[in-house]
């Protein structure tokens, strides 16, 4: 059993399993999404449009108001829950508080502090 404690962990072999990747696959596959996306009418020109309209700028913009109201959202609940616990230990203390001191009081003989 002592010996047990002093042997050392043997090393950990990388076991690396490469995946298949197939090129002709994959740009056939992004030639079909072309030809899908120009028969729906989605273009490489509206594309271009879009991103120098500032449909991203809006985007993220949108994300920021929606990260403000989540920050806020935190902050109240938090808010909400320092106030539940300083009103748990208001009420503990003025209900739990006098009668510990009484019966430390019984204890000792009756005796104040």
């Amino acid at each position: 059993m002592f010996l047990r404690f002093l042997k050392l962990p043997k090393y950990q072999r990388y076991e690396y399993k490469p995946r298949y990747w197939d090129p002709q696959k994959e740009e056939m596959e992004k030639r079909v999404q072309q030809i899908k996306d120009r028969q729906n009418g989605v273009s490489a020109e509206s594309v271009r449009a879009r991103f120098a309209s500032g449909g991203i700028r809006r985007g993220f913009e949108a994300t920021g108001h929606r990260r403000k109201q989540q920050a806020m959202r935190s902050n109240f609940i938090l808010i909400a829950v320092i106030l539940a616990l300083l009103f748990l230990a208001y009420m503990l203390l003025n209900v739990y508080l006098p009668e510990f001191e009484q019966m430390l009081n019984d204890k000792q003989g009756g005796s104040e502090f």
